[in-house]
């Protein structure tokens, strides 16, 4: 008998609904990091499917452009978006490529 393979949290992100994402954003208190997460998963999960991206996200997507580019990156660190998208449920190697995060090791699983 074949064993179903247990889904792992990121592929379920894509059923996230609008109060999922602000529960899940919601604890990241540095405004412009929250913007950041928000518009990578937009681009990951929603970017071609917009009218089913939840509104929560749009909100936030949309604040990115208020900002000026190089005042808005001034905000975070790179090792914060990996962080965050870690405790969202992206994989590491996705986490570090999103992140553009150079201090993890690639084969590190967990």
């Amino acid at each position: 008998m074949a064993r179903k393979r247990k889904k792992s949290i990121f592929s379920k992100l894509w059923l996230h609904k609008s109060r999922d994402w602000r529960r899940s954003l919601s604890s990241i208190t540095n405004e412009f990091l929250r913007i950041k997460i928000a518009c990578i998963v937009f681009w990951d999960f929603y970017d071609v499917e917009d009218k089913q991206c939840p509104v929560y996200l749009k909100k936030l997507v949309k604040e990115y452009d208020c900002y000026p580019v190089d005042f808005f990156h001034a905000m975070f660190e790179e090792q914060e978006i990996f962080n965050e998208l870690r405790r969202i449920g992206y994989p590491p190697r996705l986490a570090k490529r999103r992140s553009f995060y150079e201090k993890i090791n690639d084969k590190e699983d967990s």
